[in-house]
C-alpha cells in the first residue's frame, strides 16, 4: 500500500507578511519532497527523469482566409493554417489540393513557378511544393520570425515580428524581407532548399514584388532596385537602383504589372502612387482605403484596394500616357454581405479576394469597375468560436452558423446549419446540444419588445433511429435578448443570456423541447455552470448560485427552491481585477472551476468550488496566479476543461494557445505542459485523450493531450516533467 499523506501547508504560510515568503518556501520545498516520495513508492518502477509524450496537433478543420495569390489558371489561398491549391475549370476555380497544417494562420502567398512561399503568424516563412498541384506538400522553414522579434532589455518582453514581404525571382529564388535586409534563398528544389544568403539594404525594406522583368525591392526612403538573382550562388546577388523614384513615405510596395507599380504611403494610409518604369512617369492621389495598408493589386487597367474598413473594393483607372490619377475614375465594389477584404491577387482575367470567413471570392474582369462574381468558395468550419462534444459528435459555432461532425480517426463534417448572426454558445452532454444564436428585426417593429429574437437550436438523436446528432428543434423567443452562455444536465439545457435571464428548456418535452422556466439573475453574466441540479452563474463581479429544485412526482417545469444568493468573490478574484475581467467555468466531477485573468499579477487565477448538498457553496482551494509570461494576453483567457481523473485543468490562452495545469496538490498549481494552436485558442471541450479546441480564424483544432494517470509515469512538478 503507498503510504498516506496529508498535507495541510496553509496554517504555516499563515504567518505575518514579514515571515510568509520565507515559511512558504519551505513548505513548498517539503511538500513537493513528499509528493515525489509518494509517489514513486506507489509506483516503485517509475523512472524520475522519464520525459513524457509530448501534446500534438492530430487534426484540423476549416479556418479563415487571410491571404491569396495567383498566376495563370492556378490560384493558391490560406485556410486557416493550411493552403488550398484552386484549377480553373469551365465552372470557375475549383480547389483540387490541400496542404498537410502549418504552425499557424497564414497570413502572406507568394506563388511562384512550382511552389508557393507561405507566411505564417509570429512571421515564419514556409515553402509549400506545388509541382503536382493536387497534392501540397511542405517543404523547407525559409526564414523564422524569432529572428525578426525585438526584446527590449528593460522588460525582456519581445514584440510580435512584422509579416515580411514575399517574392520570388524568375531564376527559383525566393526573397524575404527582414527590416534592413533581404534574405535569398535557392528553392530550385522547393523539398531541398540550397545555399542561403542575405543582402544588406541602405534603408528598411517595405516591400518586394515581382514584375515582368524580375524582383524589384523598395525601400522607405522612396527608393527601387531591382535584384540581379544568382540562385547557383546566393550571396553573389547583386541590386541595381532603378531611375524612377517613389515617393520618400512609401510604407508598402503594393503590387506590380507591366511596367507599373503600385505603393501605399505613410503616415496617411490614405494616398496611393503609381510609377510606369518605361516613363518614369509617376502620380499620387488620395483615395479612401482601408486603414492599414494590404497588398492590392493592378489589372484591367485599374488599381484595386480594400476600401474602408474591408467590406468593399476600392479601384481607380490608371491612363496609359500621361499618367494623372482621376478621383473621378474612382469606384467601389460591394462584397457579399459579411464578407471582408484581407488580401488582393489578380492575373489578366480574374481578381481574387481573401474574404476571411468568408474564404475566396473570384471575380471575372470585364473592363469595368463593378466586374461580376464568378466564384464564391467557403469552408463549411471557417472562423470557429465555440465547440462542444458529447456522444462521438462535435458541435462548433462558426461565423455563419454552426455544424456537426462525426470524431474518429480523422474529422468527417456531418451537417451544417446558417444563423442570421454567429452563434454565440454551444453545450453538448448526454446526446444531445443546444446552440445559442440571436437576429434582430430590421426594420423595427412597433413593438420594441419583438425588436429582437433569441434563438436556442437544439440537436439530439434521430427521433426514429435514436442515433446520432441531429437537429430537433429551433425554439424562438421574443425579447430575451442575446444567449451567452449554455450548460445541459440530465433532461434539461440552460441558456444564460445578456438581459440577465436564464431560460431552462426540458429536451424531452412532448411534441418537442421547450422552454419551460425563466429566471431573472440580476446580473451582466459571462458564464454558467450547471452541477447538481445548482446552477453557477460567472459575471464581473464574482458568482450567483441558485439551486433548482426539480420534483419528479411534480410537473416537469423546475422552480427555485430559494431566491438566487449572492457568493462573496473576494476570495476568488483579486478585487482589481474583478470589475475589469470576465470569468469562464466549467462543471466537472463533483466541483464548479472558475478561471480567470489576473492582468496585476500577470497570470491566471484558477479556483474549484465545491458544491455541498442543500448548503452553499464553498471555495475548496484558490490558487495563486499562474502562467506567467503572458503579460498582455490576460483577457485572451475564455476556456476551460478540467479532467476530474487525472486533475488536469485545461486552459486556453487565446494567442497563446492552450496550458495544462496540474490541481492535484492543493494551493501549488503547476503548469504541466504548454500548445501553441495554429490560431487563437477560444474554447476547450474533451474527450477521452483528446482536445477539440475552437481555434478561432484557425478553425477547429483537434489536440492529442498526454496521459498523465498511465501506470510507471511520475509528474515532478520541480521539475516540470
Amino acid at each position: 500500500m503507498p503510504p498516506t499523506l496529508t498535507i495541510r501547508p496553509s496554517d504555516l504560510c499563515a504567518a505575518t507578511p514579514a515571515t510568509r515568503p520565507s515559511r512558504c518556501a519551505l513548505v513548498r520545498r517539503l511538500c513537493i519532497a513528499a509528493v515525489a516520495a509518494a509517489a514513486t513508492a506507489a509506483h516503485p518502477g517509475a523512472v524520475a527523469a522519464q520525459s513524457l509524450e509530448p501534446t500534438a496537433l492530430v487534426d484540423q478543420r476549416g479556418g479563415a482566409t487571410l491571404a491569396v495569390d495567383a498566376a495563370d489558371d492556378l490560384v493558391v489561398a490560406g485556410l486557416g493554417p493550411r493552403v488550398v491549391v484552386y484549377s480553373r475549370t469551365e465552372e470557375g476555380f475549383t480547389p483540387i489540393g490541400r496542404s498537410p497544417v502549418l504552425p499557424a494562420v497564414v497570413e502572406e502567398i507568394a506563388l511562384g513557378t512550382h511552389a508557393a512561399l507561405v507566411g505564417v503568424r509570429g512571421g515564419d516563412v514556409h515553402v509549400v511544393d506545388l509541382r503536382e498541384p493536387a497534392r501540397p506538400r511542405l517543404g523547407a522553414l525559409v526564414a523564422n520570425g524569432a529572428d525578426r522579434r525585438h526584446v527590449d532589455p528593460a522588460s525582456g518582453s519581445a514584440s510580435e515580428p512584422v509579416q515580411p514581404s514575399l517574392a520570388w525571382s524568375a531564376e527559383g529564388v525566393a526573397v524575404v524581407t527582414e527590416g534592413s535586409r533581404l534574405r535569398l534563398t535557392d528553392l530550385r528544389d522547393p523539398l531541398a532548399a540550397g545555399s542561403s544568403a542575405t543582402l544588406e539594404l541602405e534603408g528598411t525594406a517595405v516591400g518586394v514584388v515581382r514584375d515582368a522583368v524580375g524582383v524589384i525591392v523598395g525601400t522607405a526612403d522612396g527608393t527601387l532596385r531591382r535584384l540581379v538573382a544568382e540562385p547557383a550562388a546566393p550571396a553573389q546577388s547583386r541590386l541595381e537602383a532603378l531611375p524612377a523614384p517613389m515617393p520618400a513615405d512609401m510604407e508598402r510596395l503594393a503590387d506590380a504589372s507591366g511596367v507599373r507599380l503600385l505603393s501605399v504611403h505613410a503616415p496617411n494610409p490614405e494616398m496611393i502612387s503609381v510609377v510606369d518604369l518605361a516613363s518614369n512617369e509617376n502620380d499620387r492621389m488620395r483615395m479612401g482605403l482601408f486603414s492599414r495598408p494590404q497588398r492590392s493589386a493592378i489589372a484591367d487597367g485599374r488599381a484595386w484596394m480594400a476600401s474602408p474598413g474591408g467590406t468593399g473594393i476600392v479601384s481607380t483607372a490608371l491612363p496609359k500616357s500621361p499618367l494623372r490619377l482621376d478621383y473621378r475614375t474612382t469606384d467601389t465594389l460591394p462584397l457579399p454581405e459579411g464578407a471582408m477584404t484581407y488580401d488582393l491577387a489578380a492575373t489578366e482575367t480574374h481578381l481574387f479576394v481573401a474574404a476571411g470567413a468568408s474564404g475566396l471570392l473570384v471575380y471575372r474582369l470585364d473592363g469595368s469597375s463593378r466586374p461580376p462574381l464568378v466564384t464564391a468558395s467557403r469552408d463549411a468550419v471557417n472562423i470557429v468560436f465555440d465547440v462542444a462534444v458529447t456522444s462521438g459528435h462535435a458541435v462548433v459555432a462558426t461565423r455563419w452558423g454552426w455544424c456537426t461532425l462525426a470524431l474518429g480517426e480523422a474529422l468527417r463534417l456531418q451537417e451544417c446549419v446558417d444563423t442570421p448572426t454567429a452563434p454565440l454558445t454551444v453545450a453538448a452532454s448526454g446526446g444531445w446540444a443546444v446552440v445559442g444564436a440571436h437576429r434582430v428585426i430590421d426594420p423595427p417593429p412597433p413593438d420594441p419588445n419583438r425588436r429582437d429574437v433569441t434563438e436556442i437550436h437544439v440537436l439530439g438523436p434521430h427521433p426514429e433511429t435514436g442515433v446520432g446528432l441531429h437537429p430537433i428543434r429551433v425554439i424562438e423567443r421574443w425579447g430575451d435578448g442575446q444567449p451567452v452562455a449554455a450548460a445541459i444536465e440530465g433532461r434539461f439545457a440552460y441558456v444564460a443570456t445578456l438581459h440577465d435571464r436564464l431560460l431552462v428548456v426540458d429536451l424531452l418535452a412532448q411534441p418537442w423541447p421547450a422552454v419551460v422556466h425563466k429566471l431573472e439573475l440580476g446580473v451582466d453574466v459571462t458564464d454558467l455552470a450547471v452541477r447538481a441540479g445548482r446552477a453557477i452563474v460567472a459575471h464581473r463581479r464574482g458568482l450567483v448560485s441558485g439551486i433548482l429544485d426539480f420534483d419528479p412526482n411534480a410537473a416537469l417545469s423546475p422552480s427555485p427552491a430559494r431566491s438566487l444568493e449572492f457568493v462573496p468573490n473576494s476570495f476568488l478574484i483579486p478585487p482589481a481585477a474583478a470589475m475589469t475581467t470576465k470569468h469562464w467555468l466549467v462543471a466537472n466531477g463533483q466541483a464548479v472551476y472558475v478561471v480567470s485573468p489576473d492582468e496585476e499579477a500577470v497570470g491566471t487565477v484558477v479556483g474549484q468550488i465545491d458544491l455541498p448538498e442543500f448548503a452553499p457553496p464553498v471555495m475548496a482551494q484558490q490558487l495563486p496566479p499562474i502562467m506567467p509570461g503572458t503579460q498582455g494576453h490576460g483577457r485572451d483567457v475564455v476556456g476551460i476543461d478540467v479532467d476530474p481523473v487525472s486533475g488536469a485543468a485545461w486552459v486556453s490562452h487565446g494567442v497563446s494557445g492552450l496550458f495544462e495545469v496540474n490541481l492535484t496538490l492543493p494551493g501549488f498549481p503547476e503548469v504541466r505542459t504548454h500548445h501553441d494552436t495554429p490560431g487563437s485558442a477560444r474554447a476547450i471541450a474533451a474527450s477521452g485523450s483528446t482536445l477539440y479546441v475552437a481555434d478561432g480564424d484557425g478553425g477547429l483544432a483537434v489536440v492529442h493531450r498526454r496521459d498523465w494517470t498511465a501506470p510507471g509515469r511520475v509528474f515532478l512538478p520541480w521539475a516540470r516533467r
